[in-house]
């Protein structure tokens, strides 16, 4: 992962650096000059939000909050995934 995003200690910063990335890759594409609507955003936006929640959940857990073992798996399962999309779309690779 991108250093910034994998080195933030907070979810503001990780979204921050999350979107900063998607207006350099919508740029990129997009030289006019012209910004990205919000369907942009959502798109490229989506599996960071996603992973933020899971990393809330999986505090919970850590705090005492009992959660489902088939639940845990699959949080585990989808952070995973979510990390490499992240990684793809921090480096360019989406």
């Amino acid at each position: 992962m991108n250093g910034a995003f994998q080195h933030a200690d907070t979810p503001e910063e990780r979204l921050g650096i999350a979107v900063v990335t998607a207006n350099e890759a919508y740029d990129k594409a997009h030289p006019q000059g012209i910004r990205p609507g919000y369907g942009f955003y959502a798109h490229f936006l989506g599996p960071f939000l996603r992973r933020e929640v899971l990393l809330e959940l999986q505090e919970w857990r850590r705090k005492g909050v009992r959660l489902d073992a088939a639940i845990e798996r699959d949080i585990a399962q989808e952070l995973m995934d979510l990390n490499h999309e992240i990684e793809d779309r921090l480096h360019g690779r989406e």
